[in-house]
């Protein structure tokens, strides 16, 4: 696993307990801020969306867990064909100390490891230079400017996966694992 300067970031598989904590990260005002769709959404519409991309085999949402076990944040990959579409949020209260880089690394080796997509792109906003980072630093390049809706983005790729699965001409020595352990809830 990679890990951060203050400790070890962990993937869980999300459940359906996860709903809520997931619900507060998103509506959360910085979080919204980042997003192409940067209204408040209300709980049940959340709830009916969730349950609905837990029960679909084309999205994979895996919970961030610091070495102490607290949930820092998740990711979500949509699948389709070979390829993943990445979304992120971390904690308001863990960010700016490495874990997105982390989450972003270890999420996108572990999608490719388990073969569930042979390319991973991430769509970010322009002016949201700390998630660039992130991503740049998670081993991402930028490849194009482009427009979600009136939002100037960014597109990024991670190193594609080659036929002996090998990552940008490395092996996947490192590869994430995901834990379907469930932690106890923590608000």
């Amino acid at each position: 696993m990679f890990e951060p300067e203050i400790g070890r970031i962990v993937l869980r598989e999300a459940n359906a307990a996860d709903s809520r904590r997931l619900w507060k990260w998103r509506n959360e005002e910085s979080a919204r801020e980042a997003s192409f769709n940067n209204r408040v959404i209300p709980y049940e519409e959340h709830e009916r969306w969730f349950q609905s991309r837990l029960g679909d085999g084309r999205t994979r949402i895996l919970i961030a867990m610091d070495a102490h076990g607290w949930e820092v944040g998740y990711i979500r990959f949509d699948l389709s064909n070979e390829s993943a579409e990445i979304s992120i949020c971390v904690d308001v209260n863990h960010r700016s100390r490495g874990y997105g880089t982390v989450i972003i690394r270890n999420g996108s080796e572990w999608i490719l490891s388990a073969r569930l997509a042979r390319r991973i792109l991430a769509r970010v906003k322009v002016l949201n230079r700390a998630s660039l980072a992130a991503f740049e630093r998670a081993g991402y390049s930028r490849i194009r400017r482009t427009f979600v809706g009136d939002a100037e983005t960014w597109e990024l790729q991670y190193p594609t996966m080659g036929a002996a699965g090998a990552t940008n001409g490395r092996r996947c020595s490192k590869t994430a694992q995901v834990s379907r352990v469930r932690n106890d809830m923590r608000d």
